[in-house]
């Protein structure tokens, strides 16, 4: 029973990694959304999707996923409601993003090896 019980668990992280492709497209185009015109919907979209990568990375065995996606939330609080930032926040944003992409990269690419315990 814990065997199959493993092989779904497995199964499951696959889809879930499968999947991280479609959310970073969707990440890329609404950031690019609100960098060109200050879309704050598109900006409210990017802190959801990385918001849900946050706690969903851990659940399925990335915690690095969850680590990169909470750096990334946290910064995109400094949007304000009318969607100006701090001078310097842009650039630590674009770098979080960045690095969320590339472990979320890493982890479609290699769900099985990107495995941990949180």
């Amino acid at each position: 029973m814990a065997e199959h019980s493993t092989d779904r668990y497995a199964a499951l992280r696959r889809s879930y990694a499968a999947q991280l492709g479609p959310t970073m497209d969707a990440i890329r185009r609404d950031w690019s959304r609100f960098r060109a015109a200050t879309d704050l919907e598109a900006a409210e979209r990017v802190r959801a999707s990385v918001h849900r990568l946050t706690g969903s990375g851990a659940t399925f065995g990335y915690p690095d996923l969850s680590d990169a996606a909470r750096e990334a939330e946290d910064l995109l609080a400094w949007i304000t409601d009318d969607g100006r930032l701090p001078v310097l926040g842009i650039d630590r944003i674009e770098a979080s993003l960045k690095t969320l992409m590339e472990v979320a990269d890493s982890v479609e690419h290699d769900p099985e090896g990107n495995v941990r315990d949180s």
